[in-house]
């Protein structure tokens, strides 16, 4: 369903354009992209080798699947040409108010939309949204978020296995989630990302064990043993083990899903290590094919700076689950022009003195926070934010805020 310039130019051009398209289909080899990698890396690893050693064996081999899975998608030059870019976040579509006033959006046939993020729990909600979406826009962007990962008792999958479903889902939609040049060179580039308990200064880590609690991410995303110093390759019931080790092993051990050993919650910080590293091989890409002076419009789900997080109510410790400062690292990389994000529900549109990027967050949000914007509750009522407008191909390089009407 994904659409593509119509020309009447040469057969020769018209066959590299079906070569195109027919590179561009979905990615089914995606839904196996966790198992087959896992597999493949414990089979090629050498007996002696740490138990550390092996899960970085399998973070590398999901990101050199997925790179390999994705190498048509990320080479492709570009997508369609669209004359405007639009962003919002966070629609959290479960909750019915916010459903209706997504799928009454007013259509925008020759724009892209972005969304950074938190569409819905479920993937039959997610599709059914987002396909609404895919017929309204000439382009649909998005990255998963927090809430879109979460996996209810009976799914059979871990939250990374429910990440590559919705990429595959994606593709079927003919929603975008990776770097495209949508014309005029200008390149719209999704980050997958997730929290650092680092974002902000502070431990808070006993007191959020239980955030995202209904995510599980495969205990090869936790660092924990890598840092064991003298205790490294012991496998916990090996003698030798110190019994400080065993107790704090014991804390961070999460469930068993199918077989899969899990980590004990979402706060680890090899979750959004892992996620910087499958950025990689799309930058990468970009960086190979990118036409000199082409704007970027990055995005992400989590904030990329702890100054555009200013804590509901003072909570200070929530900052913690709020971003990863490495955004702000892929974002300089990349020489952004706007980035977008969301997950705090705290609306920004703002230039930051330091670095010239325009920060811009636009949330539709729940029943329980506030739109800042509006300054009302964000209850389903007339108050709810429409897509923010970030980029006019009438314009030589991205709107400022002033410039909207």
């Amino acid at each position: 369903r994904r659409r593509h310039p119509t020309s009447s130019s040469s057969p020769k051009k018209e066959e590299e354009q079906k070569e195109e398209e027919a590179s561009l289909a979905p990615r089914p080899a995606l839904l196996t992209c966790v198992s087959v990698a896992e597999r493949e890396a414990t089979t090629r690893q050498n007996s002696e080798k740490a138990k550390a050693d092996t899960k970085r064996r399998i973070r590398r081999a999901v990101v050199e699947r997925y790179a390999r899975i994705s190498r048509p998608h990320l080479k492709v030059p570009e997508v369609t040409t669209v004359r405007r870019v639009w962003a919002m976040s966070d629609l959290h579509v479960d909750f019915e108010a916010n459903r209706q006033h997504v799928l009454s959006l007013v259509a925008h046939p020759q724009d892209a939309l972005i969304v950074a993020g938190d569409v819905a729990p479920t993937l039959p909600l997610f599709e059914e949204v987002m396909a609404a979406l895919v017929a309204k826009f000439k382009l649909v962007f998005f990255c998963p978020g927090n809430h879109c990962l979460w996996v209810r008792k009976g799914d059979h999958q871990t939250s990374l296995d429910k990440f590559f479903e919705l990429l595959y889902a994606c593709d079927k939609l003919g929603v975008v989630t990776y770097p495209a040049n949508v014309g005029n060179d200008v390149i719209v580039c999704p980050l997958f990302s997730w929290y650092d308990t680092s974002f902000v200064d502070g431990d808070a880590v006993d007191k959020l064990k239980f955030f995202d609690a209904n995510c599980l991410w495969p205990a090869f995303l936790d660092d924990d043993d890598d840092n064991d110093d003298d205790q490294e390759g012991l496998d916990d019931d090996q003698e030798g083990l110190d019994d400080a080790t065993k107790a704090r092993r014991r804390r961070r051990r999460g469930p068993v899903v199918d077989g899969v050993e899990c980590a004990a919650s979402s706060l680890v910080p090899g979750i959004a290590a892992f996620f910087r590293e499958l950025n990689e091989p799309a930058i990468d890409a970009l960086e190979e094919r990118r036409p000199r002076g082409s704007v970027v419009l990055s995005f992400t789900h989590f904030v990329p700076r702890p100054d555009l997080y200013e804590g509901i109510g003072g909570v200070h410790f929530l900052g913690h689950i709020m971003g990863d400062k490495r955004i702000a690292d892929a974002v300089k990389h990349l020489a952004s022009s706007v980035h977008v994000f969301g997950h705090s529900h705290l609306n920004v549109d703002a230039f930051l003195d330091d670095d010239g990027v325009r920060y811009v967050q636009n949330a539709l949000g729940h029943d329980e926070n506030l739109n800042v914007v509006e300054g009302k509750a964000n209850n389903g009522n007339a108050n709810l934010p429409l897509p923010i407008l970030i980029w006019d191909a009438d314009y030589v390089k991205p709107i400022k805020g002033d410039d909207l009407t």
